[in-house]
């Protein structure tokens, strides 16, 4: 195991308070986290040092290979980033951004965008082809975004839609025709 804390960065889909069930039954809390590759390298680094425990030895050639397709926690992006994706079984501790623990923790709506940094642990695994996962121990929330949004900011945009803040007016409105439907004109009453 090699241990890590990331730096700061913008949290992805989060399940810190509450375990993810959807596709484990005794859940699973994870987060993410997205980097400028110059911050990711050295986590990537430790990833791949943590996958050298995977190296076998080949009985032909009498040399150490690495298995093909092994699969990392990262992905890289096309906009020169990376996203670390992390997990566990155990509820991770979290911690405000002045290293307070968080004692309300279940209350939170960590969301999407919060700010960010994770302690945890690269493992290596031999199972489904082999590869690291990144286990999530603690997290520094330094700034929250609530997960649900809070609505949108006003657009300065003067030819997009402005909703109107008049009562609605009734289906059958009297001003817009008659309100005698005939089967006439194809409307027909259910």
């Amino acid at each position: 195991m090699k241990n890590f804390t990331t730096p700061k960065g913008p949290a992805g889909y989060t399940n810190l308070s509450k375990p993810d069930t959807k596709f484990d039954p005794e859940g699973k809390y994870k987060t993410s986290i997205t980097l400028p590759r110059e911050q990711a390298e050295k986590l990537m680094e430790l990833a791949q040092e943590e996958a050298n425990e995977l190296a076998v030895l080949d009985k032909k050639t009498k040399k150490i290979v690495m298995p093909e397709g092994i699969k990392y926690p990262y992905v890289e992006n096309d906009d020169d980033t990376v996203t670390f994706t992390f997990k566990t079984k155990k509820k991770p501790k979290l911690f405000d951004a002045k290293g307070n623990p968080i004692r309300n923790a279940d209350d939170l709506r960590i969301g999407g965008g919060s700010t960010i940094r994770v302690k945890g642990a690269f493992s290596s695994y031999e199972g489904f082809g082999g590869g690291v996962t990144a286990y999530l121990n603690e997290v520094q929330l330094i700034k929250l975004v609530e997960f649900g949004g809070e609505g949108f900011q006003p657009e300065d945009d003067e030819d997009g839609y402005v909703a109107s803040n008049e009562a609605p007016s009734s289906f059958n409105d009297e001003s817009e025709g008659s309100d005698d439907s005939s089967e006439e004109d194809g409307n027909v009453d259910f």
